[in-house]
């Protein structure tokens, strides 16, 4: 083809709207006037060859009938078609040039090529068999997500990425990437409100058309709470919550009370177990459900004081008068209540008193003609919400 053919084939553009997914303008050249002048500009510029082979990597054959278009600055300069072993052939203007490759069976290629110096001759551009990635997205109750951002990633580089849309059946939350075999990693990103969902080793194979895989992406959220005892709060305790979901983005997260007994964590929406753990205390346990909405725990520990049971009477015993007894029950950091046993076996007397405050009176009957009277209180303990109080006893003898 002498140089002038090569050129008015160049300029000579036909008017194609659609094909193999390009649009296209038109350009004409005349022999006639001003226009001639134009046609020559464009026979001196259409003047470098870039030329090569399409393949199948996996095949090794030469691809045949494959649209190709050359661009500069955003416009079509040249077209072609692949003749298999015969390969292509671009005439286009000296200059950086990008070259796309379009297939409905195969991945769409790029490639940009500098003719500044000279003819680019024996290029070799591979094109992949497209595979497909398809699914839907959802959030951890099952809403289809739309836009978020599916990406394809091998060897730290992405091959494919698309935000998530609806799709034929109007169903929200579609994606279809199409990518060459290989191995994937698929990151899942529906902005700041959900934890990301990476998925590594999804597998597609030559043999196959593609790999179904629909995604789940957790809230955020976060819960907070106090831990206290019977006497107040408590400091440093140990919060741990672990997910009862196998796919949580947050399988555990951990916790410690502060000086006022309060703790927050950011965890992802769902169902977890908590455990509360602080020494000199037993291990508090529990549920806990998890929305879009921050939730509260807290949390009662139990402590276990001891308590001293003390009693009071007479300094000395008279015949005709009634014994009156002041019993009291300490404990510190807490008003013990409860009951007291007080038993005198001489006075036959085996009686309960309510404490009141800590304390209670009681009367005994007169000791007569007893030379010697032993009074024993023993109070039970008591319990209440986060507070456990030890028994204790008292003995008082009182003589004449």
């Amino acid at each position: 083809m002498t140089r002038l053919r090569r050129a008015l084939a160049a300029v000579t553009a036909v008017s194609v709207t659609a094909v193999g997914g390009f649009a296209f303008t038109t350009h004409s050249a005349t022999a006639a006037g001003g226009s001639v002048t134009s046609a020559q500009a464009e026979v001196a510029a259409a003047d470098t060859k870039i030329s090569g082979y399409l393949v199948d990597p996996q095949t090794l054959e030469y691809l045949d009938d494959v649209f190709i278009v050359a661009k500069q600055g955003g416009e079509i300069v040249a077209t072609a078609l692949s003749y298999g072993a015969d390969g292509f052939e671009l005439w286009v203007p000296a200059g950086v040039t990008k070259v796309e490759v379009k297939d409905p069976d195969y991945i769409d290629v790029t490639r940009t090529f500098d003719t500044t110096t000279g003819n680019k001759t024996g290029v070799t551009i591979f094109l992949n068999r497209a595979r497909y990635l398809a699914g839907y997205v959802t959030d951890d109750v099952g809403n289809p997500l739309l836009d978020a951002s599916v990406v394809a990633v091998t060897g730290g580089q992405t091959v494919a990425s698309q935000l998530t849309y609806t799709d034929g059946d109007d169903v929200d939350g579609f994606f279809n990437l199409e990518v060459p075999a290989g191995r994937y990693k698929v990151v899942v990103d529906a902005g700041d409100g959900y934890y990301p969902r990476v998925d590594t080793g999804v597998q597609v194979t030559e043999a196959s058309s593609g790999v179904p895989g629909d995604y789940t992406v957790h809230r955020r959220s976060s819960v907070s709470g106090v831990v206290s005892d019977g006497l107040g709060e408590v400091a440093g305790a140990s919060v741990v919550l672990t997910a009862r979901a196998d796919d949580s983005p947050t399988p555990e997260v951990t916790a410690t009370s502060k000086r006022n007994g309060s703790w927050s964590a950011d965890l992802a929406a769902g169902k977890y177990t908590w455990k509360v753990t602080k020494r000199g205390y037993p291990a508090e346990r529990g549920t806990l459900a998890v929305g879009g909405r921050p939730a509260t725990q807290d949390v009662l520990l139990t402590t276990t004081l001891p308590t001293r049971t003390s009693l009071e009477g007479p300094g000395r015993l008279r015949p005709r008068k009634q014994i009156e007894l002041d019993i009291d029950v300490a404990a510190k950091g807490a008003t013990p209540t409860g009951k007291v046993r007080v038993v005198a076996p001489a006075l036959d007397v085996d009686e309960v008193v309510v404490l009141r405050r800590g304390a209670a009176t009681l009367t005994l009957p007169k000791p007569r003609d007893l030379d010697r009277v032993v009074v024993k209180a023993v109070y039970g303990g008591s319990t209440k919400p986060g507070l456990v109080l030890q028994g204790s006893s008292a003995r008082l003898v009182l003589t004449r």
